[in-house]
């Protein structure tokens, strides 16, 4: 305990003082019962407790405990901050995380009754109450403080949000959700009032204190809105002067207005999103021009998307969209980045409002404004994945001629090297994504209805005997290692274009492609078919690692090199890839997976080190969650309310929760567990960790893998190369609590009691024993069929076969 201990208060002699910094409890002690003696002061009598806990007798180790329990009992008993602090320190291991709501909660609420004038002890208990997560005595500690201190307007805020954390929260009282969610609301409302009343008084400084000023006060207004407002209050909160999105927005806010509209996008009120997003676009400024304020590719998407939902004339919302396209577009010295956002919108609408072909023969208007805008932005690293969802909605026709004639003719027209060179990486990856798509390999039926069918290629118009068209593969292999090898040795090129890394991606995924890895299921993950070629993910393997020895630290590239060496078995050298990456701990629970799952059976000695058992692969992980989920709340939480960031103290405990049902964390553990036993190294069990323990049959644990870095050229008809570079199934809510089942078994079985423990009727303890067993082993048989029962698409074959196998010894 002495890494955080705390120090005493102030006032306290220095001799007192420095015998517990020095941990010298005897002195200690003697001193603090000398004090006692003299002051009558029970802040010494808790110093005395508190070091006697750290003597070797049981009894004495208890004393806190004890004590803590006699101060709950006894309703007249208030101890200060000071104190509770030093008993809350003395008892870290002795109490289990929901005994605070019921021990120190109540203590720490009961000081602030008896002394509301204290600040400093006030906001002290407040914290600690917010740490441990106990939201009914925060929430009384914080209005206590409201209504102690009116003059301080961060306390109306941190009241109004723990009043709303307790509303949401399993903690508040049986019925009294809809009152405490009531309250948290007109708070917020009285406080907008003043706001909307005074309007225009913020910017001279002369708002009310009790009004919304900030920006973190007006998202956590709209938060609070969302949670408990009817739709009549949302309407008068639109109508205000002040605090309407549109007013917001036009002030600089334009995260603000965004998570307005995220709330209406919910509750698919698609006029009201559709109304506020036109008349933030619409706005204009002092000289008459169009405001670019809210020209953000993420307004006009949303605007488009409610465009198509609202179920009015579509001619005439057509036809207002546009002529508001039309007047961005006829405005004249607007930035590169915000007239991308325009032509994208532009096509968005050419598709939103597709209109039939009256000739056959005829382009549509969806193929013109997609040319129109490759031909604007062709150059851009980005293109591709802008026009990637447009060109999969294209006929297979269109999708043809867009990428083996319209887009290379614009690379030959365009005499830049540099720019041709990114202009043709834009052509070959639309050649592959139309290669992917299931509009371009068609089933032809066989003569044989016994017999597999056969697929056409309607670009090349070839057969082949799998859903991928081999010729043009090859095609579009040599035809990018081509320009690869060009621009790589080329001497005209003064700067090493964007386009060279993104070819080496598009080979290997070619190359993964003609592997034959699309054809294996993702429950036979070493399965092959007869026709698979190893040589194939070799070659692209080289590729990449050809193409890092230039682009080191390359993200994408380092993702897919990673998995292309953890499916060949180079489980070491992939583990020197990712070390590359760096993956911090912030989001190693949504990235981990991606490397660390099913790694100890492939190479247990990678995951734990049998000469070096300190430097085990999982260290780092597990590091992350000890840290995160020492307490119930992290350290952060309390900064959130020192620096009132409402947003922050809104979003942690949903970040946390979900933190502890993760499928990474269960992964983490149960991994090195594995390892350790198929090396034969003992190593402690996974449920040592209280955040494992505390998993239950009825946590729904939560699969949050980020593949956002992971390139990804594949139609959507098609498997993403993450999903093709794998051991087999993501990590799952049932693969998690099978994993848990298994270990609890592995446990049961290997469970020696310790060396000093002595019995002293030998068999008597052995009948105890055998029926905790079979009772813990029928336990296990129930939890583990539950899952297995609905295992689905969750297991390869390997895992079902391990888990049966424990299923049938619990029975």
């Amino acid at each position: 305990m002495s890494w955080n201990r705390p120090q005493l208060k102030s006032g306290v002699d220095l001799q007192l003082q420095t015998a517990f910094n020095d941990g010298q409890w005897a002195n200690v002690i003697r001193l603090a019962e000398k004090r006692f003696r003299t002051f009558n002061d029970p802040y010494y009598e808790v110093v005395k407790i508190v070091a006697e806990s750290h003597l070797e007798s049981p009894l004495e180790k208890a004393a806190p405990l004890i004590t803590l329990q006699k101060l709950v009992k006894d309703a007249s008993a208030v101890r200060d901050a000071d104190s509770l602090e030093l008993l809350e320190w003395a008892s870290e291991g002795l109490l289990e995380d929901h005994e605070f709501s019921e021990t120190f909660g109540p203590l720490k609420l009961r000081y602030v009754k008896a002394n509301p004038k204290d600040k400093n002890g006030g906001t002290r208990c407040l914290e600690s109450c917010l740490l441990h997560w106990d939201l009914v005595s925060a929430q009384q500690i914080a209005a206590i403080l409201d209504r102690s201190f009116p003059s301080e307007r961060s306390f109306l805020f941190w009241n109004i949000a723990v009043t709303h954390l307790l509303a949401i929260s399993d903690q508040c009282p049986a019925g009294k959700k809809q009152l405490y969610g009531m309250l948290a609301l007109k708070q917020m409302q009285r406080a907008a009032q003043f706001t909307e009343q005074h309007s225009g008084a913020e910017k001279n400084g002369n708002a009310p204190d009790r009004a919304i000023k900030t920006e973190e006060e007006i998202l956590l207004f709209y938060r609070i809105m969302e949670a408990h407002a009817s739709d009549a209050e949302w309407d008068a909160a639109l109508k205000g002067p002040t605090l309407n999105p549109v007013y917001q927005l036009k002030s600089g806010r334009k995260d603000l207005f965004l998570q307005t509209i995220e709330v209406f996008e919910r509750k698919e009120k698609w006029k009201t999103v559709y109304d506020l997003c036109k008349a933030c676009l619409s706005t204009t400024d002092d000289k008459g021009q169009l405001s670019l304020l809210a020209c953000d590719w993420a307004v006009w998407k949303k605007f488009l998307n409610a465009a198509g939902r609202i179920g009015e004339s579509a001619q005439e919302v057509s036809t207002e969209v546009s002529s508001l396209i039309d007047r961005f577009l006829a405005q004249e010295n607007i930035r590169s980045i915000y007239k991308r956002n325009i032509y994208l919108a532009r096509v968005e609408a050419a598709f939103q409002f597709a209109q039939p072909n009256s000739a056959s023969d005829a382009k549509s208007s969806e193929f013109e404004q997609l040319c129109r805008y490759i031909d604007v932005e062709a150059v851009s690293p980005a293109c591709f994945e802008d026009v990637k969802g447009f060109a999969e909605r294209l006929s297979p026709q269109e999708i043809k001629e867009l990428a083996y004639e319209y887009v290379p003719r614009l690379a030959k027209e365009t005499e830049d090297a540099s720019k041709s060179a990114a202009v043709r990486t834009l052509a070959f990856k639309l050649q592959y994504l139309g290669l992917s798509s299931s509009k371009t390999i068609v089933p032809v039926p066989n003569d044989d209805p016994k017999k597999a069918n056969d697929w056409k290629c309607i670009v090349c118009s070839t057969s082949n005997k799998s859903s991928s068209c081999t010729a043009c593969l090859k095609t579009l292999l040599e035809s990018a290692l081509s320009l690869y090898s060009s621009l790589i040795t080329s001497s005209e090129i003064s700067q090493t274009p964007d386009c060279i890394p993104e070819l080496a991606i598009l080979a290997a995924t070619c190359l993964v492609r003609l592997s034959g890895l699309h054809e294996r299921g993702i429950d036979k993950p070493t399965s092959l078919s007869k026709t698979s070629r190893q040589d194939r993910l070799l070659q692209a393997a080289l590729i990449i690692e050809d193409q890092l020895t230039r682009t080191p630290k390359h993200t994408r590239l380092t993702l897919v090199l990673v998995r292309i060496y953890l499916v060949l078995g180079c489980a070491s050298r992939a583990r020197e890839v990712w070390d590359t990456a760096d993956v911090k701990r912030t989001i190693i629970d949504s990235l981990g997976p991606y490397f660390f799952d099913r790694l100890s059976t492939v190479a247990p000695t990678l995951v734990l080190p049998p000469n070096s058992p300190g430097r085990a692969l999982m260290q780092g992980l597990k590091a992350h969650y000890q840290t995160s989920l020492k307490l119930r709340m992290p350290r952060r939480l309390a900064d959130a309310f020192d620096s009132e960031s409402y947003t922050a103290i809104l979003d942690i405990p949903g970040y946390i929760e979900r933190l502890r049902r993760s499928c990474t964390l269960v992964m983490g553990y149960v991994e090195e567990s594995r390892a350790g036993r198929a090396l034969d190294v003992r190593s402690d069990s996974v449920f040592d960790e209280p955040a494992v323990e505390e998993i239950v049959d009825e946590t729904v644990l939560r699969d949050i893998i980020d593949y956002g870095s992971v390139p990804n050229l594949e139609a959507s008809t098609s498997r993403p190369i993450w999903d093709v570079l794998r051991l087999g199934p993501d990590p799952s809510n049932i693969r998690s609590h099978l994993a848990l089942s298994a270990e609890s078994f592995f446990d049961l079985l290997s469970y020696k009691a310790p060396s000093s423990y002595k019995v002293t009727n030998a068999a008597q303890a052995a009948a105890a024993e055998q029926t905790y067993i079979l009772e813990s082993l029928q336990r296990l048989n129930t939890s583990m069929s539950r899952f297995l029962h609905a295992r689905g698409t969750h297991l390869t074959q390997q895992e079902e076969m391990y888990y049966d196998i424990i299923s049938l010894l619990t029975s």
